[in-house]
Parts: C-alpha cells; structure tokens; sequence
C-alpha cells in the first residue's frame, strides 16, 4: 500500500499534467471548494477556485513543468508539499518560464477519504547566492 506522502506526489503530477493539458475538469475535481492561489510576486495576490480554473485554461498556461528538491509532511488529515518547479509558462501570453517554489496544502476529505488541494502558494526563488548560507548557518541543529 502506498504511503500519504507517495499519494501527495501523485495528486502533484496529476494536477500538473491536468493544467498543462487544459482539462479544467481533471483540475477542478483535484482542487478543494475553498482552494486558493497565491501568487508571490512584487505585489503578492490570490486566485480563488472558479478564478484559477478559468486562467490555467486560457490566460495562466503552463505547457510542461519539472519537480525536486521535494519535502512532504502529513498533519492529521492535512500534508504540506514543498517543491521547486521549473515551469515552462505564459501569463497572458508571454513567457513566464522558470523556476518557482511551490507550496501546497492538501486536505483529506472525511466523506470521500480522499485528498484535495486546498492552497498553493506560488513564487520565484531568492536569486542571491548568499541567503542559503546565511539561512544555513541560522540553524542550530547543525
């Protein structure tokens, strides 16, 4: 039997493979009623359910995608999945390709028993070379 974290990830390329494919259907019943989107940017904002689904089909493509540096965490009936994509995009029809972290919050449903997307926080990477080091030596573990 499969482990959470091993479904997690496949809930992930699911998602993916929907939105590069346009089959809003697919990523509609893969996103939870509440689901949000927030894209980091210089001015941070949300998309809502009805508002991602209508941009990933037509104006917020992503046309293919590549995943690592995966951390998965399961809280009760929650799981965070952490991940940096280098995403091959177009936002309102100009290339919007690169590397992005992505941040998901899935949720399991106690009805169905199985797990939706519940929020997705978007960004680019620190491009400064010096701030995974300066993180790194914050840490008290090591």
């Amino acid at each position: 039997m499969a482990s959470t974290l091993d479904l997690i990830e496949t809930q992930e390329h699911r998602l993916m493979r929907s939105w590069c494919r346009g089959e809003r259907s697919r990523m509609k019943a893969l996103l939870a009623r509440d689901f949000q989107m927030l894209v980091g940017a210089r001015e941070s904002l949300i998309l809502d359910r009805p508002s991602f689904l209508e941009a990933a089909t037509e104006r917020f493509r992503c046309m293919g995608y590549r995943m690592d540096g995966i951390h998965t965490r399961q809280h009760g009936r929650t799981a965070f999945f952490v991940a940096r994509f280098e995403l091959e995009a177009e936002l309102d029809g100009e290339d919007w390709s690169g590397l992005f972290l992505i941040v998901d919050l899935w949720r399991k449903s106690r009805l169905t028993r199985g797990w939706s997307l519940v929020e997705r926080t978007l960004s680019r990477p620190e491009a400064r070379e010096q701030v995974p080091q300066a993180i790194r030596s914050m840490q008290l573990w090591r």
